[in-house]
């Protein structure tokens, strides 16, 4: 078993619990929109995803009711109850450098929260210092057919973008997308590529084996990790490269296809700048956005990319200001959040939407529900994926197995026989099963010779 293994809070076991997927399960896991409807209901309740985990947790569930016919207590209920399912995935995804952190989590990123609300993906999934999605960036988007001219304007793009402490944000697709993160990378900077696939097959690519291993590249993705890319995946990952960065640059649109669809979208909903190279030649998708708001910039403008971005005057975005004060490179740092009195998690509100500058206060969020404090502590971590899988794997053992029938128990509980007998074996290196030779037996340990698991 691997010794890596971050510690993953009980809010975010409940909700991977509902909303994730671990393999072929039927009845299928939550959607964005069930869980939020799931949430409203946590909020209302003066309750928080954890408490979904708790022993009580069945009678609780039975005061739930949706809309949804296919929201059920007894859907909940089952999902709930994939603890070993969650376990060996999250086995798998360690193994592999994979990380999960959810909309529940501080560390889930706050410009995602802001500016998509309840919108924001409750689950991310990511390889790579996830520190990164804090740090101010630039989102840089173009189509995968760019032609040479393009391509030689992104990579200087990216470059500028170094050279002024940014991170460089993308998609992580063919084209300009590809050539915006290695520049940025071979300029010694950082960079966030967001996929519109899971993470696992990257997750050993050479392509950005350096930029991870260096702490300067991370991989995020709102899709588990086994999933494959589909042009609609591709349309939903474009909004979070717009809401995680502080500005985005088109440099290459036609009038249909992913780049034109995220960059329209971002200026309907005015997350954040847009800018547009405009040049002889360029797309006509670029004209077109350049007509519906977007603000030029030419290749010669590159050198000054900071002060363009700087210089427009977005009602909706009060967010960027120029900062005097240095970053820890050294650098002056060209974004910081408005100066605000300091909110506490249990009084936050998050809008739905964006608002703008006529906009009336938003109305209580589903947030609310999970990023409240509850006391002055907060909710414990499992600081393994045993502490994860043990509460849900006892209950195999109240009665006496002998070993031969331990294939038995992997089959039902869908695990690989090396990883059950794996965590049988922690159990008695642990105290919490007790093992008998001639033959080989497996029962729990009696409760008052029992260690506690961290709960």
């Amino acid at each position: 078993m691997t010794n890596f293994a971050p510690s993953l809070s009980h809010d975010t076991q409940a909700i991977l619990l509902l909303c994730g997927h671990f393999g072929p399960v039927i009845p299928a896991p939550l959607t964005l929109g069930e869980y939020n409807e799931v949430a409203r209901w946590l909020a209302g309740s003066q309750r928080r995803p954890a408490d979904l985990l708790a022993p009580n947790a069945y009678a609780l569930l039975a005061n739930f009711s949706a809309r949804s016919p296919k929201l059920t207590q007894e859907r909940l209920t089952h999902l709930l109850a994939r603890g070993v399912a969650m376990g060996f995935a999250l086995e798998t995804w360690y193994q592999q450098g994979i990380w999960v952190v959810s909309r529940a989590e501080a560390a889930y990123p706050s410009l995602l929260r802001q500016r998509l609300g309840n919108a924001a993906p409750v689950l991310l999934y990511g390889i790579g210092d996830r520190d990164l999605m804090e740090i101010e960036g630039i989102g840089i988007v173009g189509s995968r057919d760019a032609d040479t001219a393009a391509l030689a304007f992104t990579r200087q793009a990216a470059e500028q973008c170094v050279s002024n402490g940014l991170t460089v944000i993308s998609g992580g697709a063919k084209g300009v997308d590809q050539a915006s993160a290695e520049a940025a990378l071979n300029a010694g900077g950082k960079s966030i590529v967001i996929l519109a696939e899971g993470v696992a097959r990257l997750a050993v690519s050479k392509a950005y084996r350096q930029g991870l291993a260096s702490g300067k590249l991370v991989l995020i993705s709102h899709f588990h990790p086994s999933a494959k890319w589909t042009a609609g995946g591709a349309m939903a990952r474009n909004k979070l490269i717009y809401a995680l960065s502080q500005a985005a640059l088109v440099v290459s649109s036609g009038l249909e296809g992913g780049t034109w669809e995220g960059a329209e979208e971002n200026l309907r909903h005015g997350w954040v700048p847009l800018l547009v190279r405009s040049e002889a030649n360029t797309p006509p998708g670029n004209r077109e956005l350049l007509a519906r708001g977007g603000q030029p910039i030419e290749k010669e403008q590159l050198d000054v990319l900071s002060e363009r971005i700087l210089q427009l005057k977005d009602s909706t975005m009060p967010k960027i200001i120029l900062n005097t004060h240095s970053s820890k490179n050294g650098q002056t740092s060209l974004f910081v959040k408005s100066e605000q009195a300091p909110v506490s998690a249990a009084t936050a509100l998050v809008p739905d939407k964006m608002p703008t500058s006529s906009a009336k206060a938003p109305s209580k969020s589903i947030l609310l529900a999970e990023l409240s404090e509850r006391g002055t502590s907060a909710p414990r971590k499992a600081t393994d994926v045993f502490e994860i899988v043990w509460p849900y794997l006892e209950q195999e053992f109240t009665a006496e197995i002998a070993e031969s029938k331990l294939p038995e128990v992997s089959a039902r509980l869908a695990l690989q026989p090396a990883q059950l007998r794996d965590w049988v074996r922690q159990a008695v290196q642990r105290g919490l099963v007790c093992k008998t030779n001639r033959p080989v037996r497996y029962q729990l340990a009696p409760p008052n010779t029992r260690p506690s698991v961290p709960s």
